[in-house]
Order: C-alpha cells, then sequence, then structure tokens
C-alpha cells in the first residue's frame, strides 16, 4: 500500500495547536514568575540591607563613643583661669593624676602632660605609674599628635600593632585649655584598642553573622562572630591584611557607606564562606576605620531560598500540567480530523465497510456525517462495479474458452490444411486469446474475493509437497531462460517443517504466482531459492515463514509500497515487453490474508527480490 502523498505532513496540526495552547499559558505564566521572583529577590535585598545596617549604625556610633567618651575623654583638661599647671611646683600633681588615671583605666599605656614647647613636663606608662624620671621626658614638639593638640584639636593617631598576641594601639592627643578656652598645653598618650572587642563581638547578625572592624589600612583591628574559633575572629586573624583587598573594604576606609541594597557584595569570606556583605565608614581622628558585616548566604539566604524553592515547584507542577492540558486540548481538537484521515486510508485501500464516529456535536461532526454519506455512496459503487465485473467476466469466459477450442481445431488441421502464414497468425491469436482468458480467470478470483465468494477451506496441511510440484510444473519453463531452482524442504539446521493453518490449493496458486512472477522477471539467467524459518504473529502465534528469492531485475522502494494493489505493474524500461494483468499479487494477498497470514516483499533494483509469506502452524488439536 503507498503512502499517502502527505504523509510527511501527518502530525504537523496538533503539534501546533499543541505548542499555541503551551505558549498562551507558558507565556504568561513564566513572565509572573520572573516578576515574581525580581520582586522577592528585591525584597529580600532591600530586608538584608536594612539588617545590616543597623547593626553597623549601631555598632559605629559605639565604637565612636568609645573613642571620644573614654579614651579622649581621660586626655581633656580644663585649667581654671589663673592656674598654672605647667609651672614647676605643679609637676608632682601631674604625676599624681597621671598614676590615677593608668591605674583606674587598664587600657591607657601610657600619658604624658606637655607644654606649648612640646617638652613633657611629666609622664607615666604602665612600668612607671609613680612618673617617669625627668632625665627620660621627651620633645614631642614636632609630633602630629602634638601639633593637633596645639591647634584646639583632638588627635587619633594611625593604628599600629604590637605584642604578642597582636593587639590594636592608637597615639592619641588633646589641648589642654584654661576657662576661656586658650590651649596652654597638651595631654598625650597611647591607649590599647582591645576593649572594642567586646563591642564588636556584641553586634551580631541572625545565628552566623558578624561583624570586624579594619583600620585605616584595612588590616582587622577586632571582629566578631562563629567563623574562628572561640566565637571571635582569634588572635591570628588580629593585624591581618586579609580582608584588605576587599573592594567594600576599600570603599568604607575610603570614606563611604556601603549600607544600601545597591552597594551590597557577595563573595566568599577570609574563610572561604560565602556571605552577603554590607560596610560602613567610621571617622577617626581625620582618617576613616571601616565596619563590615558578614552574613552567610546560608542563613541570610535561608527563607528567600525555601520560598523559591516552593515556588519553583509550584512553577513545574504549574507548568506540567498546563503542557498536559496543552496536550489533551491538542489531541481533543485533533483526533477528529485524525479519524477522517483515517477514514479517507481505509477509502484508498477500497475498504467501505466502516465509516467515522465523529460526537464532537460541532461542524467536525457535521464533516464526519458527510464522511460517512460519501462512504456509503462509494460502497454502494463499488458493490455495482464488482457485481458487473463478476457479471461481465463471467458472461466472457464461455465465448472465449469456445474461441480457443475453435482455433486450436483450426490448428490442429480438423478442417483442413492450412498454410504456414495463416498458422502464424493464428497461433498469435491463440496466444491473445489465452492472455484474455487469464484476464477473465483473474478478474472472477477478484470479484469472487470482493463479493466474500472466494472459497478458502483451511486445514493442517504440509507445505513441503504443494512447493515441489509447483517447481515441477514451472521447471521447464525455468530452463528455457536458463534458471535454476532449489528448495530445502526443512528448518536451518535440518528440522522438519511443521504443518500449516491452510488451504492447499490456495497455497499451490500463491506458489504459482510468486515462483511465476521471479520466472517472468529475471531478465536472464539467474537463481531462484525457496527457504523457510519459523516466526510469530503479532500476537505471538506460531508461524512458518516461506521466502521465495530471486536474482532478478528487482524493484524501487515506491514500487514495493504499490506492489499488491489491484491493477498495479512495475512499469520500467525491463518490464514494458512482459505482460500480465496487474491482478495476480493482489489476488496472492487476498489469499494469503483470508488464510489468516501475511505477505510482503523486499527488494532492490539490480540485486532481486525476495517475497515472504507467513502461515499459522498447526498444533495437536488442529491436526486431531
Amino acid at each position: 500500500m503507498a503512502m499517502p502523498t502527505n504523509a510527511k505532513f501527518k502530525g504537523k496540526l496538533r503539534n501546533k495547536i499543541f505548542l499555541f495552547m503551551a505558549l498562551i499559558g507558558i507565556v504568561p505564566l513564566v513572565a509572573a514568575a520572573a516578576l515574581t521572583y525580581y520582586v522577592v529577590i528585591s525584597s529580600h535585598r532591600d530586608d538584608v540591607a536594612k539588617v545590616e545596617a543597623a547593626v553597623l549604625t549601631q555598632t559605629a556610633n559605639q565604637v565612636q563613643s568609645f573613642m571620644m567618651n573614654d579614651v579622649l575623654a581621660h586626655a581633656t583638661v580644663e585649667i581654671p583661669y589663673g592656674g598654672n599647671i605647667f609651672a614647676t611646683s605643679s609637676v608632682p600633681a601631674q604625676q599624681y593624676v597621671l598614676g590615677q588615671t593608668l591605674a583606674a583605666v587598664p587600657y591607657l599605656q601610657s600619658e604624658a602632660y606637655v607644654n606649648l614647647a612640646g617638652q613633657e613636663t611629666a609622664a607615666a606608662d604602665r612600668a612607671h605609674l609613680a612618673g617617669v624620671a625627668s632625665s627620660s621626658l621627651a620633645d614631642v614638639s614636632t609630633s602630629p599628635g602634638f601639633l593637633a593638640a596645639k591647634q584646639g584639636s583632638n588627635y587619633l593617631g594611625p593604628v599600629t600593632y604590637s605584642g604578642a598576641p597582636l593587639v590594636p594601639t592608637i597615639d592619641f592627643a588633646s589641648p589642654v585649655t584654661d576657662e576661656r578656652g586658650q590651649v596652654i598645653g597638651a595631654i598625650v598618650g597611647t591607649a590599647t584598642l582591645g576593649d572594642l572587642q567586646k563591642i564588636v563581638a556584641s553586634a551580631t547578625i541572625g545565628n552566623t553573622g558578624y561583624v570586624y572592624l579594619v583600620d585605616q589600612n584595612g588590616a582587622i583591628m577586632t571582629g566578631g562572630g562563629s567563623l574562628a574559633g572561640g566565637g571571635n575572629f582569634g588572635n591570628t586573624v588580629i593585624g591581618s591584611a586579609a580582608a584588605a583587598n576587599l573592594p567594600i573594604v576599600q570603599k568604607v576606609i575610603g570614606g563611604t557607606d556601603a549600607t544600601s541594597a545597591a552597594d551590597q557584595a557577595r563573595y566568599k569570606n577570609m574563610f572561604g564562606v560565602p556571605v552577603v556583605a554590607a560596610g560602613k565608614a567610621v571617622p577617626a581622628g581625620g582618617q576613616y576605620w571601616g565596619l563590615v558585616a558578614e552574613w552567610p548566604t546560608s542563613e541570610a539566604d535561608a527563607v528567600i531560598n525555601a520560598l523559591l524553592l516552593r515556588d519553583a515547584v509550584m512553577l513545574l507542577v504549574v507548568f506540567g500540567l498546563v503542557v498536559l492540558l496543552s496536550f489533551v486540548l491538542a489531541l481533543i481538537i485533533v483526533r477528529p480530523i485524525d479519524m477522517l484521515e483515517e477514514g479517507t486510508e481505509r477509502v484508498a485501500q477500497g475498504k467501505f465497510t466502516e465509516g467515522v464516529n465523529i460526537t464532537t456535536g460541532d461542524e467536525l461532526e457535521e464533516l464526519g456525517d458527510s464522511f460517512n454519506d460519501m462512504v456509503m455512496g462509494l460502497k454502494q459503487l463499488e458493490q455495482l462495479k464488482d457485481e458487473f465485473v463478476f457479471i461481465a467476466a463471467h458472461e466472457l469466459r464461455t465465448p472465449v474458452a469456445a474461441m480457443k477450442g475453435y482455433l486450436q481445431l483450426i490448428l490442429d488441421g480438423t478442417t483442413g490444411q492450412i498454410p504456414d502464414a495463416t498458422r502464424t497468425f493464428i497461433e498469435k491469436v491463440i496466444a491473445s486469446n489465452q492472455r484474455l482468458i487469464q484476464l477473465v480467470n483473474d478478474l472472477l478470483e477478484v470479484a469472487r474475493s470482493q463479493a466474500g465468494r472466494l472459497t478458502i477451506k483451511v486445514a493442517p496441511t504440509d507445505i513441503a509437497p504443494t512447493i515441489t510440484s509447483t517447481l515441477d510444473e514451472l521447471r521447464s519453463l525455468a530452463e528455457e531462460k536458463g534458471i535454476a531452482m532449489s528448495y530445502d524442504p526443512q528448518l536451518p539446521g535440518g528440522a522438519t517443517l511443521p504443518r500449516i493453518l491452510a488451504d492447499a490449493d490456495r497455497v499451490k496458486e500463491v506458489m504459482v504466482n510468486l515462483v511465476g512472477n521471479a520466472i517472468k522477471y529475471m531478465g536472464g539467467a539467474g537463481t531462484i531459492t525457496i527457504t523457510h524459518e519459523l516466526g510469530a504473529d503479532g500476537k505471538g502465534v506460531p508461524t512458518l515463514i516461506t521466502h521465495i528469492a530471486d536474482t532478478g531485475i528487482g524493484m524501487s522502494a515506491e514500487a514495493q509500497q504499490k506492489l499488491f494493489e489491484k491493477f498495479y505493474r512495475v512499469q520500467t524500461d525491463k518490464t514494458k515487453n512482459i505482460t500480465g494483468t496487474g491482478l495476480g499479487l493482489f489476488i496472492v494477498k487476498e489469499m494469503i490474508e483470508k488464510m489468516s497470514g501475511t505477505i510482503g516483499v523486499v527488494s532492490e533494483e539490480g540485486k532481486g527480490s525476495t517475497f515472504s509469506f507467513a502461515l499459522k502452524t498447526a498444533d495437536e488439536s488442529d491436526i486431531k
């Protein structure tokens, strides 16, 4: 059976409808999901930024309060008018005040009174709480701290690190003024900033977020958090420049805050943990320290990740439902069209016994009813045609047979001697009459088959004798053309052939047709080989497959598709002089199928053809 000429387009309408419906459902869904994702992520970033900004602002205020109200407050002195604290007689008092101050304030490491000339008048440190010797008093007139204090400004110097383990240390200075605000001297000193650890370590974000403080160079002064042992950054990190090159650190020590959502940074911290970070600049005496908040994304994004995961699952479920519903809807729309297509294929095969059952309640159902009316009309026409062919063939059979008989009598000399020229003409007429008889017989067989009058008597039978007798009948014809025929009446490996369920006479007709065609279309000398093998049909029922292979002219793939149609003959330069009705293989197929078998062909042009038919094998119950 030939494929429909539009077979390559099959299924495209369904695909188009499916894609169209899926896009209608999916595009808005994806757009809404993308918008939701953007809004949720933006809102989440804002929330995280607000949390970190609040913690940073509070911590920055505490750091500045410590420096101004604690460190520098101990260096701020106001002398009543008329007093002269820098007189020689006041040195013991200066030493006493310094000693008491260092004893009361542990983070102060040293402190000294300095007159306007830049000369220390009294000094004390942790090793000399009662005061250092006068010979050890220094001239600090060129130090940045004294110069700033002399101008009336407080001074905080660069952070340095000393001790083991390292401790951040800072030089400070503050002016000494009288009650009129006139600078009359200065107090300079050194303080450790270890107490900032308490302030910074108390600043936490969630369960794992932390804050750390960096100096003017980006080195870590102190910090908190649970990422390092002991609940803080640990002694090995203090003074480290591990974070100095981070863009957010560079930004805050440059004096710019990074507390908005747009300024957030995401990176792996010094411990290799992904974090979301914000920063705040902390003014420190003409320079900037920096506070950096780092919140591990595993906690910072935990809620939003769970929300997005839930939304993603929901989106996938909805996406799957949209695709499924689109596919089902496409099938519902296209199914009636598929039914019509299947109906047209049946009509093309000459099957008019079945219409289409379309119950959509719309124009497609009306189209299906019209199609069924057309099929009924074609069925009636087919029945009339078959009846006409049967009657015509039956009526033609007697006269053509009579013509053959009378012509043969004339040829045999019953009416007297005939000239050789006349004999030649009569032989040609007899040959044409024989072809006409064959056509009439074929038409009768087709008509019987179409009308259900083709008699098939299925019974267990041996196929080998039928094939052997067929080859014996056709052997002389084959030998005339130099064709060798061989037959192996057993299965591969030497096993005995099983009996088949078939009509032996019809199998004989099938074999005569197939072997006769192999001889006819050999195109010269060649071989015909007949073999068997076991197989099974689509339901798993055992079958015996018979192969008739030749080395003839073969045929194209297109010809193979049409080969078993009525009146089809392969038309090539090699076959144009070969006579035939185009009904033989159609009749063969009808016979095989009425015996519950199948038939097919495999061929290649110039290499020959192999016709194969399969018939069910007989079991013990069939034989009994």
